[in-house]
């Protein structure tokens, strides 16, 4: 990695522009309340370990922007996290930006405007818990593609969603 975070917590109240190779390992909570531009690099979450539980959390409000073909890639794929409550949104590139996380929790907007946005999960709830259940939003424009066919979880309150949704 060019830049990593170990075993920390970080919340960006701003905005926060990645335009090369971040890891985030070791465990720990990022947090984002504000932008994140993805315009640049790999993003690389968890650790060699397995049992270090780092989490993305996209809050309400809040904007994670791709920029490009570039995604969020799990290197551990168990103990990883993304609770999206925000929006994720694909505004340039024609190819695949993938987001690889152990468990997606999506109560939040997947928006692709071009290309492709891959969703690939162990465990994945899109639209919350069965007690707080909220409808996800996924939007692909003219041409776009939203692909969830690399969720291999189980947990799907509004039905068994695969396959693609295509613009």
């Amino acid at each position: 990695y060019d830049t990593t975070l170990q075993a920390g917590n970080l919340t960006n109240l701003g905005t926060i522009n990645i335009s090369t190779n971040v890891g985030f390992d070791g465990g720990g909570t990022f947090t984002n309340s504000g932008t994140i531009i993805e315009s640049g690099g790999a993003i690389v979450v968890g650790g060699l370990d397995s049992q270090d539980q780092t989490t993305f959390i996209n809050q309400t409000g809040a904007l994670f922007l791709i920029e490009g073909d570039f995604g969020v890639v799990d290197f551990n794929f168990q103990a990883t996290e993304l609770q999206n409550n925000g929006i994720i949104r694909k505004i340039a590139g024609t190819g695949t930006s993938s987001l690889q996380f152990g468990h997606f929790d999506d109560y939040g907007t997947i928006d692709a405007e071009t290309g492709t946005i891959a969703l690939a999960g162990f465990r994945v709830g899109l639209g919350g818990p069965l007690n707080q259940p909220s409808q996800p939003s996924f939007i692909a424009a003219a041409g776009a593609t939203i692909d969830l066919s690399g969720i291999d979880g189980d947990y799907f309150p509004f039905g068994g969603w695969t396959g693609w949704l295509t613009g």
